[in-house]
Formats: structure tokens, sequence, C-alpha cells
């Protein structure tokens, strides 16, 4: 099975996932290559992915152009935003807190909004393999339910433990890619 076949499964509990091809594509701009791929081979249509905190949200293909606002371009006024680099490119976010696609690197960032400057984190060495990292702690975390919290809801340590085992499982075993990735999309702290 393919890595695209893998985070598609992952990314079903939490809704419609389909091929959606380029003339779904509303920008004024060209799609990243990188995107355009991401969506015909995984789909993902408007999801909200409770992740503990903001859901993460990854919206259709034909809504992905909108998420831009705020980021590369003034909301209201259509001003671009001079501290945003052309070769970023919003592709799910959280509260505001957007996950970009580096579209030169292919890499995948985290970074928190509303701080003076853009300080984006590598996140995932790739688009899909970071979406899937989304949606492994998203299902790690459902599948704990009301168990994952204490009486304060408070993220327990052994959740915090159960989370951490099943996204170092996707990326390959590896532990410390798993730790990177949370610390990254400061993840519960």
């Amino acid at each position: 099975m393919s890595i695209s076949q893998i985070v598609r499964t992952l990314l079903e509990p939490w809704g419609e996932v389909r091929p959606q091809s380029v003339e779904e594509w509303a920008g004024e701009e060209a799609l990243p290559n990188t995107v355009r791929d991401f969506y015909r081979e995984v789909g993902p249509v408007d999801l909200d992915i409770d992740c503990g905190g903001n859901p993460v949200n990854i919206p259709a293909l034909e809504r992905l152009w909108e998420l831009q606002a705020q980021y590369r371009w003034h909301g209201r006024t259509g001003e671009r935003l001079t501290d945003w680099k052309d070769e970023w490119f919003v592709v799910a976010q959280a509260g505001g807190d957007p996950f970009i696609l580096d579209v030169v690197t292919g890499q995948l960032f985290s970074a928190r909004h509303g701080f003076p400057e853009w300080s984006p984190v590598l996140f995932a060495d790739d688009l899909v393999t970071g979406i899937g990292c989304i949606a492994t702690v998203g299902n790690a975390l459902s599948a704990l339910g009301e168990d994952a919290y204490d009486e304060t809801l408070e993220l327990l340590p052994s959740s915090r433990e159960t989370v951490t085992n099943a996204l170092a499982e996707f990326l390959g075993r590896d532990r410390g890619k798993a730790i990177a990735a949370l610390r990254a999309w400061k993840w519960h702290e």
C-alpha cells in the first residue's frame, strides 16, 4: 500500500475523502504540483480533525485558495502581506495556526499565528506524511476518548505516551521523529 493510500485510510474517519482534480482549483495562482498530486491521490474534503484543542481543518481543493487569505494577503483589503514568502502555501490550519507547505523543498512546517513575524518549524519531510501525522494524532486521541484527559481536561501523561507511540509507529517506528513533529506543532504544550 502506498503512503497516499495509507493516509487516505487514516483520514476516512474524519469525513469525505475523494480524488479532486485541478479543475476544482479556484486560485488566482497556479496550483503547486505537490498540492495537485495530494488532492488527486488523497483528496480530503473539508475535514476537521480533533487533535485536542482547536481541530485541524483541511479544506477541499475548491476552498484551498480562500485559506491563503490572512496569510498571503490581507483578508479585507486584499493587500499582499510582505512577511509571507512566495513559496509558502497553507494546506491546513488549527485556530489560525497554519501548516505551511514550502513548495520549493516540499517540506511541511507548523507555525504559530499572531507573533510579530512568522517562524515556521519543520513538521514533516513532505505534505502526505505531515497530513498522515495529523490524522494519526487525531485517531489515537479518538480511540482514547474521554479517558485521554483528567478531570480538569488536561491530557494525561499516559495519553501523551499513547499518541507519541502511535505517531512513531506511523513514522516507521521512529520515536525521535514523532517527538520532533509534536514539538514543532507545539501539541499540548
